[in-house]
């Protein structure tokens, strides 16, 4: 399956020989053999000699199911690894060292504490599915790399209103997917992805569901000035959206930032940002714009609180008194 050897039982139970070798299948499969003639039909130890090669190559194929971009990112890092501590190292060999030689290697790139943390991300958490899957008895404890804290960028009323009005002239379509993200706090690819069959938009408590990371589900209240929005151009099936890609809304919005006067320097993931700092400012609870967002963790969120008190420090400059 996907490249690895499997030893069936039965026809609904099959062990993974966790190899992609054939001959040390079969070495495997004759230790199982042997045990089972004995009478003793038990797992294979729970550290396979796994090389990181081979085991890349399974949890790619494990991960078919997650967007591209996800796949790619997952890739990616995990081939930075092997760069740095070699393809044909053995998973149980991996720890806290090899981890700290993965980092001198970034560092040595010229790579930033940002991209290094975005990779360790991934490597952490594809160990975390070799311990779950038996390779590895523990996952080593990553730690992120140290840098300096960036708070999101967040578009300030003023802007929001010239990039909205900018949308409505130039690209009336995309216009209403800009409010939905401002509304929402949605990802990206959640509002490209948006049917009109995940709206519930009658009753006193509309919401639409989104399909987030992993594909978790949640459901998002629709508060009135997005219900204008939609319920105008509501069907029973399709796209809510433009039907075009990822990349395209991105450079749709860049062009939107542009035409600005003054132009406006921000990314079209700033909306999200965006909503999540303007929730927290204006009283919703913490846990509460959790769950909105879709944030696993909490201290996810969290870093929102930091942009609300910045924002108030900014906003405090402002004071002024005529005696001075």
């Amino acid at each position: 399956r996907n490249g690895i050897w499997y030893v069936e039982y039965s026809r609904s139970n099959a062990q993974s020989l966790k190899t992609r070798d054939k001959k040390e299948a079969e070495r495997r499969f004759k230790v199982l053999e042997r045990e089972a003639f004995l009478g003793n039909l038990v797992k294979l130890e729970a550290e396979v000699n796994i090389s990181l090669k081979d085991f890349t190559a399974e949890y790619l194929a494990r991960r078919a199911s997650m967007s591209k971009k996800t796949i790619a990112h997952d890739a990616l890092s995990l081939k930075k690894l092997a760069e740095a501590i070699g393809p044909e190292t053995s998973l149980r060999l991996i720890d806290i060292k090899k981890i700290e030689d993965f980092k001198i290697f970034c560092h040595g790139q010229g790579l930033k504490p940002d991209s290094i943390n975005s990779y360790l991300r991934q490597i952490k958490a594809a160990l975390s599915s070799a311990e779950d899957w038996g390779y590895v008895s523990k996952r080593p404890k990553i730690k992120m790399v140290p840098g300096p804290k960036h708070l999101p960028r967040y578009l300030r009323p003023e802007e929001i209103k010239t990039l909205l009005a900018k949308a409505d002239e130039l690209r009336p379509e995309f216009a209403r997917m800009l409010r939905f993200f401002l509304w929402t706090g949605a990802r990206r690819n959640e509002a490209l992805g948006l049917t009109w069959e995940d709206c519930s938009l009658k009753g006193k408590k509309p919401y639409v569901t989104l399909t987030g990371k992993g594909d978790k589900q949640r459901n998002v209240p629709v508060l009135p000035p997005l219900m204008d929005v939609l319920k105008p151009l509501q069907k029973d099936v399709g796209k809510v959206f433009p039907p075009i890609n990822e990349s395209t809304a991105t450079h749709w919005f860049k062009q939107l930032a542009r035409a600005c006067r003054p132009p406006i320097e921000a990314r079209l993931h700033d909306l999200r940002h965006t909503a999540a700092t303007y929730m927290l400012a204006n009283g919703v609870p913490i846990r509460i714009v959790q769950e909105i967002l879709g944030h696993a963790q909490l201290s996810t969120t969290a870093i929102y609180a930091e942009v609300v008190k910045d924002q108030v420090h900014q906003e405090m400059t402002k004071l002024k008194f005529d005696f001075e």
